[in-house]
Formats: C-alpha cells, sequence, structure tokens
C-alpha cells in the first residue's frame, strides 16, 4: 500500500471534548462518512472539525479499481454556497497505479462566510454540511473526471455548536460618507500641483490613495479590537511609517488609552527598514486595543502615521469607521 500522508503527526491535540476520530486524532466536531464508486475510483471520506483552529480534517481512501494508472490532479472542499478551499501542504497531485489503493490525511482552513472573512480575517462558523470534489485523471487519457463526497453534521451536533458558537461579531469599515476622499483630493493637489487629478478611492475596506493601497480587517472580541491593515505600495516615491501615530481612537470613550499594541511585519520589501516602504513592498500592521465602550464610534488615526518626504503626511486627516454587525 503506498501512503500519502500531509498531516500525520505523533500526535495533535485537538478541541476539549476528546473526541477520538478514525486516524487516530481527536476532534470536536464528527461529519457522517461518505463514500463513492465509479469504474475507476473509489473513495471514502471521514471528516472532522477543530473548532479552536478553525480546521476541517478529512481522512479519505481511494482505491484504483481501474487497469491504469490514475493521477489525482486536485482535492477541494467547497460550502454549499460554492466557497472552495485547497488543502494545506503539496498533498496533490499523485499517482495512484492500477489496483492500489492509498489513505491521505488532509488539513482544510475553509473560508465558511465570505463577508466576515473580508471584514475580519475570520473563516466563520462551520457548515452543516461540505462536499469534497476529487478531480482525476486516467493515463494517457485528457479528459478530466470528478467524484463528489458529500457529508453532513448531525443535526442535534450542529445546533449544539451553532448555539454556542454562532454569536454576533462587531467588526469595522472605513465611513465612505464623510467626504474623505475629496478632502483628500485637495490636500494631494497641494503637494504636487504638477498632479492635477491624484487618485484617491474609499471603499468599505479599502483605501487607495496616490498608488497606495491599505485594507483593513478587524474585529471585537471581549473588551479588546483586533486589526490589521495591509498595505501594498505601488507608487514611485517611498513611505515611512510612524508607528507611535497609529491608532484607533474609541470616539466619545473618556477611560479610551493607547493601542496596546501595534506589530509591523514587512511581508516584501528589505527587513533591516520596516518602517520603510519603498515600490513593490508590503506590510502587515497587527493591533490589539482596550475599548471599555467601542460602540461609541471609532476613528483610525492616520495623519501623522504616513509620511513623506520633505517631511509631509500623506494624510490630511484621520478617517471614521462604522460598526458592522455579523452574524
Amino acid at each position: 500500500m503506498k501512503l500519502f500522508s500531509l498531516l500525520l503527526l505523533p500526535l495533535i491535540i485537538f478541541g476539549c471534548n476528546g473526541n477520538k476520530n478514525k486516524t487516530g486524532m481527536q476532534s470536536d466536531l464528527t461529519y457522517a462518512s461518505a463514500s463513492g464508486t465509479s469504474d475507476l475510483l473509489s473513495a471514502g471520506l471521514n471528516l472532522y472539525a477543530n473548532i479552536k483552529n478553525a480546521e476541517l480534517l478529512a481522512g479519505l481512501q481511494l482505491t484504483n479499481q481501474g487497469p491504469t494508472a490514475i493521477t489525482i490532479q486536485e482535492i477541494v472542499i467547497s460550502t454549499p454556497e460554492g466557497l472552495r478551499s485547497v488543502p494545506e501542504g503539496n498533498s496533490v497531485p499523485f499517482v495512484l497505479n492500477a489496483g492500489k489503493d492509498t489513505s491521505t490525511t488532509l488539513k482544510f482552513k475553509p473560508v465558511n462566510d465570505l463577508k466576515t472573512y473580508q471584514l475580519t480575517g475570520k473563516a466563520g462558523c462551520f457548515k452543516p454540511g461540505y462536499k469534497i470534489s476529487i478531480a482525476y485523471k486516467t493515463e494517457g487519457s485528457d479528459n478530466t473526471l470528478t467524484m463528489d463526497l458529500e457529508t453532513q453534521l448531525p443535526p442535534a451536533d450542529y445546533k449544539a455548536y451553532s448555539d454556542k458558537y454562532n454569536k454576533p461579531l462587531n467588526s469595522y469599515s472605513f465611513n465612505t460618507k464623510t467626504g474623505f476622499a475629496a478632502k483628500q483630493v485637495k490636500y494631494l493637489q497641494t503637494l504636487n500641483p504638477a498632479n492635477p487629478l491624484p487618485f484617491v478611492n474609499v471603499s468599505e475596506q479599502e483605501i487607495a490613495v496616490a498608488g497606495l493601497n491599505f485594507r483593513l480587517k478587524s474585529f471585537m472580541e471581549n473588551d479588546s479590537l483586533h486589526a490589521e491593515i495591509f498595505i501594498v505600495n505601488h507608487a514611485d516615491f517611498p513611505v515611512k511609517i510612524i508607528r507611535d501615530s497609529l491608532d484607533f481612537i474609541c470616539m466619545g470613550d473618556a477611560s479610551s488609552y493607547r493601542t496596546n499594541r501595534v506589530d509591523l511585519e514587512k511581508i516584501s520589501g528589505a527587513q533591516q527598514t520596516k518602517d520603510m516602504m519603498e515600490k513593490g513592498d508590503r506590510v502587515l500592521i497587527h493591533f490589539k486595543k482596550y475599548c471599555k465602550n467601542p460602540g461609541t464610534g471609532m476613528m483610525l488615526s492616520f495623519r501623522h502615521a504616513f509620511v513623506l518626504s520633505g517631511p509631509k503626511p500623506l494624510f490630511n486627516d484621520n478617517i471614521e469607521l462604522t460598526g458592522v454587525l455579523l452574524r
């Protein structure tokens, strides 16, 4: 038997309820087993969920029932809404020779709710059912065949899970109704009169300013705001990040302190100068801030946080945030 295993580690501890699955690992949720058979391929699926890590663990048993080799080209998991996720690691493609079988364990980090992921970076609650799709070709053929395996949680198990974990989630987006973009255009015109129409655009989660793109993800957890700002510099000029000037301001909250933590991660570009963004550089800024009364409104302190040569601030003003309630 040829073994293809992505994640079979000596010990992996999952969750807190100690449910043991057929791979010898522990899980929080156990989906119903599923199987499928064709003239060429036989497949069995056992699917388990780890709530803490937002992971799905798929145990697959595959048998080549045909007279020629099969190449497993792709294995994906999808939600009922059609959101597809590939397994972590280099698990496919692989070849299954005629008459042979294999067992493989795949780990997925599925996106369960697109809006929740876009606003917060969280995957959203697990779905009551998933579909695993296995795409394969036979030796000497260009035709791609697909086998689908569908599985569901027992209704009582999903209700218990949903009642406990499917709670409202507070996030924030940029307020697009304050005239921020028009004011920023006028400000950039004063910095560079030779460019009469600098590009500025503000959407709910993104700001584009003269070649720099800022994307916001955030969520409230208990009394703390967790946020990320992902920045890409497409401009022909460098921008310096003043970390001490970055902050989320809880408007109307007299007990609001400065942000507890601001961590700057240089995704691409010179690591020796993490606070300097040249053209092509990408930076991820992580925030954690205590907010006693987050419902009073929020302001993102941008005005003195990004500086051009001169030094001149990139932004003319801070930007307001608006609350978004997610389910």
